[in-house]
């Protein structure tokens, strides 16, 4: 069951996690979750999200706020705090580093 709800969080990168836990496929107890991955399923699910979002920050010249739909945040804002913790640093950041190389 553990190995459904990784691949069912694959897939549905871009839903909005609130929508993810409601979800009547979400149906394992969190802590046998966590005890398999090390992780919650709300930070291994934002894990995944900040490292695709990593990777179109890095490659493509999407603004931050399509990015940030993208992968499943309504709100810029909070994507950028949640980047911030997971990454180290904004959203903003890394791509003026990406514009300064061109």
């Amino acid at each position: 069951m553990v190995l459904f709800i990784v691949f069912f969080i694959d897939i549905s990168t871009s839903i909005p996690f609130k929508y993810i836990t409601k979800s009547r496929y979400i149906c394992i107890n969190s802590a046998s979750f966590k005890k398999k991955n090390n992780l919650s399923i709300t930070e291994f699910t934002q894990r995944k999200r900040m490292n695709i979002a990593e990777q179109l920050l890095l490659n493509t010249d999407l603004e931050i706020r399509y990015i940030a739909k993208t992968v499943g945040y309504t709100s810029p804002s909070r994507f950028s705090k949640l980047y911030k913790r997971f990454k180290g640093v904004y959203p903003r950041e890394v791509k003026s580093i990406v514009n300064m190389a061109k």
